[in-house]
Order: structure tokens, then C-alpha cells, then sequence
């Protein structure tokens, strides 16, 4: 595996790799059980209920790993979660 950008068949190949999370350890083990956690609860073609709590993980755990998350992203993704929001209600 190389750095860079994984596109889909690469993310599923990896979330299935049993070995791959035996590397990981720590904040980076917990980093990537909250990415995998955000592709099937969020990205997934049904939402998880608690899709906020997932996607608040997910940029705290990378946060944790001191990873700059660019602030269009996370604008982004909050604002999108409060237009779900008043979609819903």
C-alpha cells in the first residue's frame, strides 16, 4: 500500500484486511476503526441514525493524530448534517 488517495475498491479492500488493523495501535487504530465506522454508517447507501456522532468521531480521532483536517471539510460536513437536520424536522 502506498500513500496517497484511495478511491473505493481500496477502502473496501482495506476494511476488509484482517491483517491491516493488527498493525495499528493506539490513536491510529482508533482513527481508522472511526473512518471505517463513518464509510458503513455514513457513506453507505443507508445512514446510520447516529451519523453525526460518526462523522464528530471520525474528525476527532484524526484530529488526535494531529492531522490539519482543512477547514472546508469540516465546514462542510457540519453544515451539511444541519441541513439534514431541518430537512428531517
Amino acid at each position: 500500500m502506498k500513500e496517497g488517495v484511495f478511491i473505493g475498491p481500496q477502502i473496501r479492500d482495506t476494511i476488509k484486511d484482517e491483517y491491516f488493523d493488527t498493525l495499528l495501535q493506539g490513536d491510529e487504530k482508533s482513527a481508522w476503526d472511526s473512518f471505517k465506522f463513518l464509510v458503513k454508517g455514513f457513506l453507505g447507501n443507508r445512514r446510520a441514525q447516529n451519523y453525526e456522532e460518526l462523522v464528530n468521531n471520525h474528525l476527532q480521532s484524526y484530529q488526535k493524530l494531529g492531522c490539519i483536517m482543512s477547514e472546508k471539510y469540516t465546514s462542510f460536513t457540519r453544515i451539511w448534517i444541519f441541513s439534514q437536520r431541518t430537512v428531517v424536522q
